[in-house]
């Protein structure tokens, strides 16, 4: 499948460009082409050129709902500033990870053993011309780490988890075959900055490897570390980044153990909001900065969106060039459930 995509023309429809790897399965390797032929019964369908309302059309004669969630009046012109992407990994850009092969949950093989390949098509594109979007015309685009997995602690215990975070709603049985991955310690963040940079951007984007894993050792973890004060904000404190992610055996001060029976309530929200702080404090300072947080459940992007229209003020003059959408992206709510009800983006 990666020489078909390869050949997307990087400014083209994704309606387009699906037709465009449809037409060309008869000169795919046998592999690919076989790939393709469990498309049908909607292959006919997808090869004529689909306009948006054609596509709303199919979905509904499908008894697909879908929406756009990079859709919305409040979309930004990057011309010239930096976008920084705090980015969800499972369910959300475990969909993009260059690096999973057929053995892995979310790969091509996992949707295709479920026969949800012509969905997860659609979905990726949807991602990757919604990627393009936002970052058109940007100086610079940097990825963050928008996932729970913020320490190689957490990493290598989400990495064990062969369940599938959602099972198609036809009652197909869950299958041990399809393993996890390490995203912060298998490469997967670095591998996204550079190939799916690339493909969105046309070269690889820079990879900021800020977790709030650092923080471990500091005097933030001696107390219940539930977020950065707003004079913690305006500090420049950045010393310790990176130092989680090179750390094998590194923790993290929220939901170190993954073990949702142990977790108090609302510490998953306590955690996006403290990566969401970690991530911004890279980028105080830098003048017009469009950040987008990613994420497949609305929750935390609601949480994070309130905390930073009124926080934002007290962290001082370093962030007044810093905007916060959110981007509630959920692939796994349309290919396995056939709904997609995402907001659309939203401007805190």
């Amino acid at each position: 499948m990666a020489n078909a995509m390869s050949s997307f023309s990087k400014n083209t429809p994704a309606s387009d460009n699906l037709r465009k790897f449809i037409d060309k399965a008869d000169a795919l390797p046998d592999k690919q082409k076989a790939f393709l032929d469990e498309l049908n019964p909607l292959v006919d369908l997808i090869k004529v050129p689909l306009a948006p309302e054609l596509m709303q059309k199919k979905y509904a004669e499908w008894g697909v709902q879908d929406s756009n969630p990079f859709s919305g009046d409040k979309l930004t012109s990057a011309k010239g500033d930096v976008v920084a992407i705090f980015a969800d990994y499972d369910g959300c850009f475990d969909l993009v990870n260059p690096l999973l092969t057929d053995d892995h949950q979310s790969s091509p093989g996992f949707f295709r053993h479920y026969k949800k390949s012509p969905l997860y098509m659609q979905e990726r594109i949807k991602l990757i011309d919604g990627l393009k979007a936002i970052t058109r015309g940007a100086s610079k685009v940097i990825l963050f780490v928008g996932s729970n997995r913020q320490s190689n602690h957490l990493d290598e215990i989400l990495s064990w988890n062969t369940s599938p975070k959602r099972l198609p709603s036809d009652g197909s049985k869950a299958t041990g075959k399809f393993r996890g991955f390490k995203a912060i310690g298998g490469g997967a963040f670095a591998a996204i900055a550079k190939e799916v940079g690339s493909e969105v951007s046309g070269k690889p984007w820079e990879l900021n490897k800020a977790l709030a894993g650092d923080l471990m050792g500091t005097r933030m973890a001696s107390r219940d570390l539930i977020a950065w004060t707003n004079k913690e904000m305006a500090q420049a404190s950045n010393a310790a980044t990176g130092t989680a992610w090179l750390d094998e055996e590194s923790h993290q001060p929220l939901m170190d153990d993954g073990n949702p029976e142990e977790m108090y309530d609302g510490e998953e929200d306590d955690l996006k909001w403290l990566l969401v702080q970690n991530n911004m404090k890279q980028l105080r300072g830098m003048g017009k900065v469009h950040a987008y947080f990613i994420d497949d459940r609305n929750k935390f992007l609601e949480v994070a969106g309130k905390k930073f229209a009124s926080e934002k003020l007290g962290w001082g003059e370093a962030y007044a060039g810093l905007d916060f959408h959110t981007i509630h992206f959920d692939y796994m709510d349309l290919i396995m459930d056939g709904n997609h009800h995402a907001l659309p983006l939203k401007k805190w």
